[in-house]
């Protein structure tokens, strides 16, 4: 990725961090634990599906029907895998492996 790419996927990802925070709640970001559950959250439910869309469609030309369709199922086996772990993991939040989880003020 050239410098120039890198300051435009930089620029963007803070512009969809943007939206992406004011559609979180205060109590989703009261601790680390809970915002790192949130943004995974965002990551595995909005962001990865669209990005793996693009990519698994972009790579039409280079693959033929039944490898997409082989692939497309993977992928949506992984991302229902990862959202139900992470449902699990929000779930339990409050048994953190870490002791006492400090809440932290938002600005």
């Amino acid at each position: 990725m050239t410098p120039e790419e890198q300051s435009i996927v930089d620029q963007k990802l803070k512009e969809v961090a943007e939206i992406l925070y004011s559609n979180t709640s205060d109590e989703e970001l009261n601790t680390f634990e809970t915002i790192e559950l949130s943004v995974t959250d965002h990551l595995l439910k909005t962001v990865a599906p669209k990005i793996g869309e693009f990519f698994l469609f972009s790579s039409r030309s280079k693959c033929g029907k039944r490898e997409k369709s082989k692939k497309l199922s993977w992928s949506n086996n992984y991302l229902k895998q990862t959202s139900n772990q992470a449902e699990a993991k929000k779930r339990n939040s409050s048994k953190s492996s870490f002791g006492e989880v400090l809440p932290i003020t938002r600005e």
